[in-house]
């Protein structure tokens, strides 16, 4: 009766430990996730498009004006192995430069250009920016992220990384209710408010978190998430739109 007492016991005591170890905190989880998903998601609104973009100007020395494309291609085939391009060229007398865009099935698009242009003294100067958007999901934000920052070290470049999120909600908010939509994933983010606007058709928050990395300064302070919040009469929907640093200026 001891022993079997003793083994029942054990076997507790192990059961305890391996599903202490199976089962991760919660907090740890959320913790790993991409900060600006984790805002965005507090909003509960409809994700409608993820969308993640990275560009840097690069050292002539590190591409040569015949490696131009062949960057641009490798840079796609990392991002999008899978994908279907169509390749632009534009040409000049001081200026050389490729476009590449198109689809990888359904729900994810590319658009990648490098360019390089040369000054009257003749110093060149090359830039490469490469943007992906994902319809309906975020999965591939966080990847995307690391293999933009990879690409970019590659070529010994610091990349300037922009991320926005779309969504909507199904019913039509009232001013104070968007300001309140804000201040969640402002809070989610641990992101202080720093300047906005409100009135009863917009309200667009930018403010900065320690927990994104990424940031731009504006007059004597850094902003790094920008949130805003308005109704479309047409469509009846109320759009979330969430982005780092900065949106774009397109609501």
């Amino acid at each position: 009766m001891l022993k079997k007492l003793f083994l029942v016991i054990g076997l507790i005591i192990v059961c305890g430990a391996y599903c202490f170890i199976a089962l991760p905190n919660l907090d740890i989880v959320k913790a790993k996730r991409d900060p600006v998903i984790c805002a965005f998601d507090a909003s509960h609104a409809n994700l409608k498009e993820a969308s993640i973009q990275g560009w840097a100007q690069l050292k002539s020395t590190k591409v040569d004006q015949d490696e131009l494309l062949p960057t641009l291609k490798d840079a796609a085939t990392q991002l999008v192995p899978d994908a279907v391009l169509t390749c632009t060229t534009t040409s000049g007398p001081r200026v050389q430069g490729f476009t590449l865009e198109g689809s990888s099935g359904q729900d994810i698009s590319f658009y990648g250009i490098i360019q390089s242009s040369k000054d009257l003294k003749g110093k060149v100067t090359t830039y490469l920016l490469l943007s992906l958007t994902e319809k309906g999901k975020d999965k591939n934000i966080t990847n995307w992220k690391r293999k933009l920052e990879k690409i970019f070290a590659d070529l010994h470049a610091r990349p300037n990384i922009s991320t926005y999120l779309t969504g909507t909600i199904e019913q039509k908010l009232t001013q104070h209710q968007k300001e309140a939509l804000i201040a969640k994933m402002f809070a989610e983010a641990q992101a202080k408010k720093i300047e906005g606007i409100s009135n009863q058709n917009l309200v667009s928050f930018s403010g900065y978190s320690r927990k994104i990395k990424e940031n731009v300064k504006v007059k004597d302070y850094k902003l790094n998430l920008n949130a805003a919040v308005s109704y479309n009469e047409v469509e009846r929907k109320t759009y979330v739109l969430l982005g780092s640093p900065l949106l774009n200026g397109e609501y």
